[in-house]
C-alpha cells in the first residue's frame, strides 16, 4: 500500500488529510513538526510527504513533496523547490486537483526509480549504486550527490544547488561538503577508471561527465 506522510501543526487539518487519503486507498502517517517527521522517515520507507501551511521547503532525498500552501504569498519561496518531485497547491482546492497532483507526483516518482549515465546505474528507491553491473558502498551524502548530479547528466550544477540538497536536517561546513565531494569522486574512479568523473567549473560548479 503506498504510505503518505502527513506533516501538519494542525490536528484538525491532520485528521481531515488522513481520511481523505485512507478513504482513497492510501496508507498516513501524521507528524507534527518536520522533526518529528525526520524520525518516521527513517523508520518507515514513505512514497510521499505532504507539507500542511509550510514554513520552508524541505528535501526528504528521493521522496516526493506536495506543499498545502494557506494563502498564495507562502508560495513566494516556491522557486527553492527540488524540481520535478516537489509541487504546491493553494488552499482551498478542490478533491480532483488534490488527487490529480497526488497521482501526478508519485507517477513521475516512480518513472524516476532507475538512473542511467555511461556505466553508472542508480536505483533511486532501493538507494543501491552499480558501476559497471558491480554495487559501490556509498554514504548517504555522498548518494545524495550523486543522484542530483546524475538527474543533471552533462549539465553544471552549482555547489550552493548541492549544498542546499545535503543540509536537510542541518547545516553542513563547507571542510564536511569537501570531504563528502572527494570521496565521492574517489570511489567512482576506482569503480570506473576513467569512465566517470565529477569535474568542477569555475563559477562554483560541478558536473558528471562519462565517457
Amino acid at each position: 500500500m503506498t504510505k503518505i506522510l502527513i506533516i501538519t501543526e494542525d490536528f484538525h487539518v491532520g485528521k481531515a488529510l488522513e481520511t481523505f487519503m485512507e478513504s482513497n486507498g492510501f496508507s498516513t502517517v501524521i507528524a507534527p513538526s518536520i522533526l518529528h517527521a525526520w524520525k518516521q522517515v527513517k523508520e518507515i520507507n514513505f512514497n510521499m510527504v505532504l507539507v500542511d501551511s509550510p514554513k520552508e521547503t524541505v528535501n526528504f532525498g528521493t521522496i516526493p513533496v506536495l506543499y498545502l500552501c494557506s494563502v498564495p504569498s507562502e508560495g513566494s519561496y516556491l522557486t527553492l523547490l527540488h524540481e520535478r518531485t516537489q509541487d504546491y497547491l493553494i488552499k482551498p482546492f478542490k478533491a480532483q486537483e488534490f488527487k490529480d497532483k497526488v497521482n501526478h507526483l508519485l507517477q513521475h516518482s516512480f518513472q524516476e526509480r532507475y538512473l542511467r549515465v555511461g556505466d553508472l546505474k542508480i536505483d533511486v528507491h532501493k538507494q543501491m549504486v552499480m558501476v559497471k553491473n558491480k554495487v559501490i558502498a556509498l554514504g548517504k551524502k555522498e548518494r545524495d550527490i550523486l543522484i542530483l548530479l546524475a538527474r543533471k547528466a552533462g549539465k553544471v550544477v552549482a555547489h550552493e544547488k548541492i549544498l542546499t540538497t545535503l543540509e536537510q536536517g542541518g547545516k553542513i561546513s563547507t571542510e564536511v561538503f569537501n570531504h563528502h565531494m572527494n570521496e565521492l569522486r574517489k570511489k567512482l574512479r576506482e569503480a570506473s577508471g576513467e569512465a566517470l568523473k565529477i569535474n568542477f567549473y569555475y563559477g562554483g560548479g560541478c558536473r558528471l561527465e562519462f565517457e
